[in-house]
């Protein structure tokens, strides 16, 4: 049977052609190039990751050392916020290798909160507690860029920006400390009632009212519950008595409310050997007149610090004249240089112990002059009590200031720190917790505490407390975002 011939016959490659078609040994090579390209490519891209970690991480330490530099001047004075963006701006400052220009952060701007979450603009310096510091942007340049293009031809950006930002509170603690607060006078009398402000030292101030009297707010004599938590009358007493009071106190205190009359004056006046108890007492427990224009009935709860020094030291000391070192002096330095105590004084300022190195406007003041007592007073004493045909009694620390009891020998007994809080803007009323915005101050106790209705705390104001002036104080700052 023959076959009729196809139309279309296969065609036949020649041998070669299909040889060269199975060969597969220049793929290797192909494949070789596009993966050292790709190791390459991400090679490059790793360093540029690793170039991007480190400037970040850089510029954020920078950012938060900025911060936290700030947030140690917001102490509630006047002048802290500008202080506060001078140091941050000098901590910021810090040169990178890997940016671009290689130049320093710097910052981009400083804003101060009264608080956060919500944020609310702090509205001075005595509220500013937190500081919210942005850096400029950093700049990285990108070695991957000329891959990327030549892969894919993507248009990549030449460099990277970086920001960063920190936010750091003013977070300080003061230890073994008495439970009492007062209310920030610049509420009610205005800028120049500014416990901070040194013109304001020497100045005598009721630090707890008596039950009756105006109320620092409603419910509120003064008092804080102990950092242990405890509010009642008998714990806080007893921590108004101590030598050294337990805990610390922080950012947040809590309000004891009532005025807990008997156990206030009990525990104030263990300082002056004239109540019960094993506190001992101070090495002079003499009290000192009060300012012109203060007591316990009156509406006005800071005085002028015009205390009559002459007639005082003229009474206490046989009719002496007043050393020219005390010319003016506080209550406090008259104090003081009775104990024979050396200190630090600028006007009615006062830095007990006195620092190696005096501030500006600071001069030593060494004491010389004995306690006072009852032998020594020179004035009119009421019957029974005196020089001449009447007894002294040792016991009334009014005439006589040597103690009866064995006495602490840390001339501060007699010093004790106070919170501030901002009675007004908080609402403080009662019990609460409430924020204290990392302010406290320091008093001289002046006098006894009376029996009612007089009874209360009377207090000459040495200033704020810090590093400078307290060994109880802790200036602690924290970040916060």
């Amino acid at each position: 049977m023959t076959h009729a011939p196809k139309l279309f016959p296969t065609p036949v490659l020649p041998i070669r052609l299909v040889a060269l078609g199975r060969d597969q040994r220049g793929a290797v090579a192909i494949y070789a190039a596009l993966l050292m390209t790709l190791v390459l490519a991400l090679g490059v891209l790793s360093i540029d990751v690793g170039r991007m970690v480190i400037l970040t991480t850089q510029i954020q330490n920078a950012a938060d050392s900025a911060a936290l530099a700030g947030a140690t001047q917001l102490d509630g004075s006047s002048g802290s916020r500008a202080r506060a963006t001078s140091i941050a701006t000098t901590a910021a400052t810090r040169t990178s290798a890997i940016t671009s220009t290689a130049t320093a952060f710097s910052i981009a701007s400083t804003t101060f909160y009264s608080s956060i979450n919500p944020n609310v603009e702090a509205t001075g310096d005595d509220n500013a507690t937190y500081i919210h510091v942005v850096m400029n942007q950093a700049q990285l340049d990108i070695f991957m860029r000329p891959v990327l293009d030549l892969l894919v031809n993507t248009g990549a950006a030449d460099n990277i920006v970086i920001n960063a930002a920190a936010v750091a509170k003013y977070a300080p603690i003061v230890c073994n400390m008495p439970p009492l607060m007062v209310c920030d006078p610049t509420e009610t009398l205005g800028a120049s009632a500014d416990l901070f402000d040194s013109a304001n030292a020497g100045k005598q101030m009721i630090i707890k009212e008596p039950p009756g009297g105006g109320g620092l707010a409603p419910g509120n004599f003064g008092l804080l519950c102990t950092p242990a938590g405890d509010c009642g009358a008998a714990a806080v007493g007893n921590a108004l008595a101590a030598v050294t009071p337990d805990g610390c106190t922080g950012t947040q205190v809590t309000t004891a409310p009532g005025s807990m009359t008997n156990q206030v004056k009990n525990g104030i006046n263990s300082r002056f050997d004239t109540a019960a108890g094993t506190n001992n007492p101070a090495r002079n427990v003499i009290n000192f007149p009060r300012d012109s224009a203060i007591s316990p009935s009156s509406t006005n709860i800071l005085g002028a610090g015009d205390w009559d020094a002459s007639t005082y030291w003229s009474e206490h000391h046989s009719s002496a004249s007043l050393p020219g070192s005390l010319s003016g002096a506080s209550r406090y330095q008259t104090y003081l240089y009775e104990l024979g105590e050396t200190y630090a004084r600028n006007g009615m300022q006062t830095l007990y112990p006195a620092p190696a190195t005096l501030p500006a406007g600071f001069s030593l003041v060494t004491g010389s002059t004995a306690v006072p007592t009852c032998s020594s007073y020179a004035g009119s004493l009421p019957v029974g009590k005196g020089k001449g045909g009447g007894s002294c009694d040792t016991s009334d620390p009014a005439y006589d200031g040597a103690p009866q009891s064995a006495a602490v020998n840390d001339p501060r007994r007699r010093v004790i720190e106070a919170v501030i809080l901002n009675c007004t803007a908080q609402n403080v009323q009662g019990h609460g917790s409430y924020d204290t915005n990392g302010r406290f101050v320091q008093f001289f106790i002046t006098e006894t505490v009376p029996d009612p209705p007089d009874s209360a705390i009377f207090g000459e104001l040495i200033g704020g407390v810090s590093e400078t002036t307290s060994s109880k104080f802790h200036a602690n700052v924290a970040l916060t975002q």
